[in-house]
């Protein structure tokens, strides 16, 4: 999670621990120029609060060898985006679905063991 300006939240990049269900703070900083070098396609990033950026774990979903982990990891991350977008219209937020990024730049930038973990997609929200 990159944010912005969340409040009780500083701003920089955040990994969300599963397990403790907590968020660690991994980089104090503004992601906003960080992020834009990311991405493919232009979003105003000045307007957003928050990127939520959903990754995913190929090996977690492995079941033999029919090769459908990526399929799995596509579909959980599709589906938790769509619960992120639809939220945040309920609460009156604009929200833009991103697929368009350089995976391994966005894989440094969030601090990922890119040999293990993959970002798959980002939902920004703003107001």
């Amino acid at each position: 999670m990159l944010t912005r300006n969340v409040q009780d939240l500083l701003a920089g990049i955040y990994h969300y621990d599963a397990r403790e269900h907590s968020l660690a703070h991994l980089e104090l900083c503004d992601p906003t120029q960080k992020l834009a070098d990311t991405l493919l396609a232009p979003i105003e990033l000045d307007a957003q609060a928050v990127v939520l950026c959903f990754t995913g774990i190929p090996r977690r979903h492995e079941h033999g060898d029919d090769g459908r982990a990526y399929r799995y990891l596509y579909l959980d991350a599709g589906a938790a985006a769509q619960d992120v977008m639809v939220a945040g219209c309920a609460m009156g937020l604009a929200t833009n679905f991103v697929a368009d990024f350089y995976d391994d730049e966005l894989s440094e930038l969030l601090q990922l063991d890119s040999n293990n973990e993959h970002p798959l997609c980002l939902v920004a929200v703003g107001s």
